[in-house]
């Protein structure tokens, strides 16, 4: 039988600081999309068409086709397609986390600890710029969802559906970053 304690017990249950968990949840889930050039190489190492995988001239959903064969006029045949579906689904889930971990990257407050964000005239543009960035991250990442789970051999709409909206969206949130100055040091 253990006798009661004085004093209650700190320092026994750790309650992480929520802020900079988010930031490193975040951080994590973005650089998770690495895994996908990894995986990408291990698919072409596994390519079975007549001629050899190009990065330059072949499509990148070609690597995620089922079948073998013809297929708009390309020769495909990817026997590791499940490996590179996969990654294209990690990879847009790791960008819509990030998206919604982000914020306090985002909004340039990560770099100043204590920094509290306040909505004002001269914050108006990084707010503004913040949110397109993060709502076009979760685009982007929802159509590499899409383009994973609907091969484009499968038939469906659904695979360009999800490649417009990767291609549409994804390189327009650093743009956002860029032009909201949060890369200016100040």
């Amino acid at each position: 039988m253990a006798a009661p304690a004085d004093s209650p017990s700190q320092g026994i249950i750790y309650i992480p600081h929520l802020p900079s968990t988010r930031f490193y949840a975040g951080a994590l889930a973005l650089l998770s999309v690495l895994q996908y050039f990894v995986a990408e190489a291990a698919v072409i190492g596994a390519w079975a068409g007549q001629q050899p995988y190009s990065r330059r001239t072949g499509y990148i959903s070609d690597l995620g086709a089922t079948g073998c064969g013809v297929f708009d006029g390309r020769d495909v045949c990817s026997p590791a397609h499940v490996l590179m579906n996969a990654s294209f689904v990690v990879q847009g889930i790791g960008m819509m986390v990030g998206a919604l971990l982000l914020s306090a990257a985002v909004l340039c407050t990560a770099a100043r600890p204590g920094a509290q964000f306040t909505l004002g005239p001269a914050s108006r543009l990084v707010w503004v710029a913040a949110i397109t960035a993060r709502v076009l991250t979760a685009v982007a990442g929802a159509g590499t969802v899409l383009v994973g789970l609907v091969p484009e051999d499968a038939g469906s709409v659904w695979h360009a559906v999800g490649a417009i909206m990767y291609f549409a969206a994804g390189e327009w949130p650093w743009c956002c970053w860029a032009g909201s100055g949060c890369g200016r040091h100040r």
